[in-house]
């Protein structure tokens, strides 16, 4: 039940038939009422240190019909004041005496269940009225599942959503803005990383927060016992295009290759992921225009190629094996036939199974050739939790929210991973940087990011642009001509998305 990063690529089977269960909660969602907008929120209590809990709250109302799309829980007025808990690290107004019950539906499997059930025990001890039930699934199939409970009436109150799917559960309206909650209860968005803040939000809304990044995906990690191997300097940072191109002759003589520069990680493409870091996009930022027959793509997109060429000759010289849509396992890795590789901040945890292995962490290499090239990637497909419109206990689940996302505790669970928070000043505390030599790597990275829009047909998009990459890898036609097929049919995607937006 662990986390897969990114969440294994579905067949074409698999993708109409989770095209029928999305076409089933549309229709859920289309027959139901429009859901009424929350009611405007009152002026935040001030907050105080609080030893003791508030008085306790009387019963919660009665929940409304579930066939009814229910509105985010209310400002509060006549119930318990909000109070900020000293031990919880930020000055959020929290709610100790509602009570309710927690479905929460997540992919936290595997070692991360103990990481889990500390947060139910501690929450627990601050919010005796409510109970939390563990809904733990494995990552690839947690979307169909969730969209099976939204068609048939009965959401998770908390879910754990990819933020690239933001824009797909918003539209089905299966998921609840959460703008006035956080303006209630002093959560500030100010707290998190500009490029973070961006990935949950769509239309100008805000439909999660944040457990773990959506950004510092996409480092370079060169394994430095293989470049005194070839003769090259381990302590020579490498940073741009031209020094992996530099590196191919040194590890051809040795029996070596430099990476599978396709074999990257989280729902994007390596030639999506090579083309932000050159300067260029995929799209504009009002989702209108594709954009990757420009430039700073097409520089990409010949590099690529050409990179791979110089390795091996052909792609299948080249690549790791196994689907080359999944991330770059440390067991692949490890038993040092590439020099370097691109992989993310969870990497440095799972490479602590191979001790043996001398590397270094860089960011991003940018081109030099081109002054636009700032080596910057996309933030894609970082783990949100959100409120699932029609479920019941909204106000108990939005306690758990914030307690899993921005308090000390929240801090710790991606801690004990040695990977970063979204949240800001988790990423703060100086053990980090005693533990890990390449967090200020990290950090950057995360400072770096660029945050991608995303639509709610993101699945059709990707299969057009693994296809590019595929014609362009292996050879199937020219990286011109395949950029400029791929951008005709995800143009008439895009706008027969939009057309339905309008109309909609």
């Amino acid at each position: 039940m662990d986390e897969k990063w990114p969440t294994t690529r579905r067949t074409r089977r698999e993708a109409l038939r989770t095209g029928l269960l999305l076409s089933a909660a549309a229709l859920a969602a289309a027959c139901a009422p429009a859901a009424s907008s929350p009611s405007k929120p009152a002026e935040p209590a001030k907050p105080v240190e609080a030893a003791k809990p508030a008085a306790p709250a009387a019963e919660p109302a009665k929940p409304a019909d579930a066939s009814k799309p229910a509105a985010a829980p209310a400002a509060k007025t006549g119930g318990p004041a909000g109070t900020v808990i000293a031990g919880l690290g930020r000055d959020y107004l929290a709610y100790p005496d509602v009570k309710g019950s927690i479905q929460f539906s997540n992919c936290w499997g595997g070692a991360r269940i103990p990481l889990v059930e500390t947060w139910i025990k501690d929450f627990s001890a601050i919010y005796p009225g409510i109970t939390v039930t563990n809904d733990v699934n494995d990552c690839p199939p947690l979307r169909e599942k969730q969209v099976t409970q939204i068609a048939g009436g009965s959401p998770p109150n908390v879910m754990m959503i990819k933020s690239d799917n933001t824009a797909f559960y918003a539209e089905q309206n299966a998921i609840l803005p959460i703008d006035d909650l956080m303006a209630r209860d002093n959560v500030k968005k100010e707290w998190f990383y500009p490029g973070e803040f961006s990935t949950w939000t769509f239309g100008g809304k805000a439909y999660g927060l944040p457990n773990v990044t959506a950004g510092a995906l996409h480092m370079l990690f060169v394994n430095t016992g293989l470049l005194e191997k070839i003769g090259v300097d381990p302590k020579k940072p490498i940073t741009t295009w031209q020094d992996l191109d530099a590196l191919v002759e040194p590890a051809k003589k040795a029996g070596l290759l430099v990476m599978d520069p396709a074999k990257i990680s989280t729902g994007i493409t390596a030639h999506q992921l090579w083309t932000y870091a050159n300067g260029g996009t995929y799209w504009d930022s009002d989702l209108k225009k594709i954009t990757w027959t420009e430039p700073a793509s097409g520089d990409a997109a010949e590099w690529l190629l050409q990179f791979v060429k110089a390795q091996g000759g052909k792609y299948e010289s080249v690549a790791t094996g196994g689907d080359p849509k999944n991330v770059l396992l440390p067991e692949e890795w490890a038993p040092q036939k590439y020099v370097t590789c691109v992989n993310g901040s969870w990497f440095f945890f799972q490479m602590s199974k191979f001790p043996d292995v001398k590397y270094a962490a860089y960011d991003f290499p940018k081109n030099a050739k081109n002054p636009s090239s700032k080596g910057q990637t996309p933030t894609t497909g970082g783990w949100m939790f959100s409120l699932g419109r029609n479920a019941k206990d909204q106000e108990a689940a939005w306690e758990w929210i914030k307690f899993t996302t921005i308090s000390q505790n929240a801090c710790a669970f991606v801690e004990k991973q040695n990977r970063p928070s979204p949240a800001i000043p988790c990423n703060e505390n100086p053990e980090l940087a005693k533990n890990n030599p390449f967090w200020p790597v990290v950090t950057a990275n995360l400072q770096n990011n660029i945050s991608v829009p995303t639509t709610s047909v993101e699945p059709q998009f990707e299969q057009i642009e693994y296809d590019m990459l595929d014609a362009i890898l292996f050879e199937r036609s020219s990286p011109k001509q395949a950029l400029e097929e791929g951008a005709q049919k995800a143009q008439a995607l895009l706008d027969d998305w939009n057309s339905k937006r309008k109309s909609g």
